[in-house]
């Protein structure tokens, strides 16, 4: 204890900031107590109303993503839809004919679906389409692995092409390219490339996906689970009694 009264602690307490006695602490140290509690929570209280306001849980968005709606970095150079965030005004989702419980092709909802233009034939089972108005997930221009069909690969570099690659590719070119067509979706919006899932439609409700099968542009893709897998398999199995396309005698026996 000193002279004054103090302890020898309370004087080195007092030495970091001359001039200041331990009641008033200096710039740096925060005041505790009821008022610093207050304004904790008005805090705490306005970063949950903006989390709030925008619809999502706090582990969904940056915090620059919250004040300004803009989806994360990784979300948008991905081009996949960003889980929780709203759609733009008037923009619908994709129309799903798996959540529709749907097993008949010619079941599906044209009104729902996504207009679209194809601008290149990849080849018997894949195409390019360009979207005008690409609804949630999708892009304006994308490319489209058609659900529920297998052609013969094409030769590429110094592999050359499968028996009957050419002439699917050619079949599928003269039935879409350049066509105007609807796209319907399944259970998945995109394959493990990054490539659309998609049946095509024509405007008067006629898969073109299930075309190809049924005139033997193309084989069934049975591998994988899909909604109208019963209609394919039956397709394919029309086409080889009827030795058409590659089920003639000159590919696939």
């Amino acid at each position: 204890m000193t002279d004054s009264g103090r302890t020898d602690a309370d004087h080195s307490r007092a030495s970091v900031y001359p001039g200041r006695s331990s009641e008033h602490p200096g710039p740096g140290v925060r005041p505790r107590g009821p008022a610093a509690l207050a304004a904790a929570a008005v805090a705490v209280a306005f970063l949950a109303s903006a989390f709030l306001a925008a619809g999502i849980p706090v582990a969904c968005r940056s915090w620059q993503d919250v004040f300004t709606g803009a989806a994360s970095s990784g979300a948008a150079s991905s081009g996949a839809a960003v889980p929780g965030a709203p759609a733009a005004p008037g923009a619908p989702g994709p129309y799903s004919v798996h959540a529709e419980g749907l097993r008949d092709p010619a079941a599906a909802d044209c009104a729902r679906m996504t207009a679209a233009r194809v601008v290149r034939v990849v080849d018997g089972d894949t195409v390019v389409v360009e979207i005008p108005r690409p609804p949630v997930g999708l892009g304006p221009r994308e490319t489209v692995r058609l659900i529920g069909v297998d052609a013969p690969e094409l030769g590429r570099g110094n592999r050359p092409a499968d028996p009957g690659g050419p002439q699917s590719a050619e079949a599928a070119r003269s039935l879409l390219d350049s066509r105007r067509v609807l796209l319907a979706f399944d259970r998945e919006l995109r394959d493990r490339y990054g490539r659309v899932l998609a049946y095509l439609y024509t405007p008067e409700g006629d898969c073109l996906n299930l075309a190809l099968v049924r005139t033997g542009a193309a084989r069934a893709l049975l591998k994988y689970p899909f909604a109208f897998s019963a209609a394919f398999e039956r397709a394919e199995r029309e086409a080889r009694a009827a030795r058409l396309g590659l089920f003639s005698e000159l590919y696939i026996p």
